[in-house]
């Protein structure tokens, strides 16, 4: 059973859920989505490891400030949060935009970083390739136009994203809508979510430090992922020293809440050479 609580970073609270025992294992989420986001495959991962799934800076129950978008301030939390909760170094995951953030932690802290796992990660290509997406880098430096966007259509836009990210549209659930629509009413959510959206440009430096990543890396991904396709994988698969590429047959971007059982024993695959399970 997922036991939820809060440790203080740079002398702020940063929430997170655990689960398991074992080799300590980190799962980074990325917007619009909290912890939540990894909990479908949580449970087919808890048995093996001990998982920590941390909701980021501005989401969730964690607190965030203006700079919380930042990929510096991202990666330097969730490395500050290791050592708060004395998981040095522990194996990481992370899906989507939170891939990006798994990156750059291998690659800036590599004492921390025993394994790297990135699910239809944020990489090389840092935006993607949909219309929304298009929309939104338009309008992230219009003053208030993102705001109002999310705050006048807030299910709508929720079930465009999930139809872009999900291969199986009948995943898109009214409660999975609504947590992403919960997240756009509310003033906190959608200035996180813009923090994120303005931030995407920034990921470039990041992304040229790829090559000094140390860790065995696995980067898996939906052979139907229409946020960031399979070029993208193989970008990113050449731009990691010696990273391994699978992919999983007719599925979307969001693995964890579209194939959890299939990417958890993919990933306990991976992962079972380097710890005890």
């Amino acid at each position: 059973m997922l036991r939820y609580a809060q440790v203080r970073v740079d002398g702020r609270p940063i929430g997170y859920a655990t689960e398991g025992q074992g080799a300590p294992l980190l799962l980074v989420p990325g917007p619009p989505f909290d912890h939540r986001a990894w909990v479908p495959a949580i449970p087919y991962l808890s048995g093996h490891f001990r998982v920590v799934a941390p909701d980021l800076p501005g989401w969730g129950s964690s607190s965030g400030t203006a700079r919380d978008g930042s990929p510096d301030s991202l990666i330097r939390t969730m490395a500050g949060l290791t050592t708060s909760l004395r998981i040095i170094p522990c194996f990481v995951a992370g899906a989507s935009f939170g891939g990006g953030i798994a990156l750059g932690l291998a690659a800036r802290y590599p004492e921390r970083v025993r394994a790297l796992i990135g699910v239809g990660a944020l990489g090389l290509q840092r935006w993607p390739g949909t219309l929304q997406a298009r929309l939104a880098r338009l309008a992230r430096n219009v003053p208030g136009l993102l705001a109002l966007g999310m705050r006048l259509m807030p299910r709508a836009q929720a079930r465009w994203f999930l139809q872009n990210a999900l291969s199986d549209h009948q995943l898109a659930t009214d409660a999975l809508v609504e947590q992403i629509a919960a997240v756009l009413r509310s003033r906190t959510g959608r200035r996180a979510m813009i923090r994120a959206l303005r931030s995407v440009d920034d990921w470039a430096f990041v992304m040229r430090q790829l090559g000094g990543i140390r860790a065995p890396t696995l980067l898996v991904w939906g052979e139907r992922d229409r946020i960031y396709g399979l070029p993208a994988a193989e970008h990113l698969r050449h731009a990691i020293p010696g990273a391994q590429l699978t992919t999983i047959a007719d599925a979307g971007h969001l693995l964890p809440i579209e194939r959890p059982i299939e990417l958890a024993e993919v990933m306990r695959r991976f992962l079972k050479t380097m710890a005890p399970l």
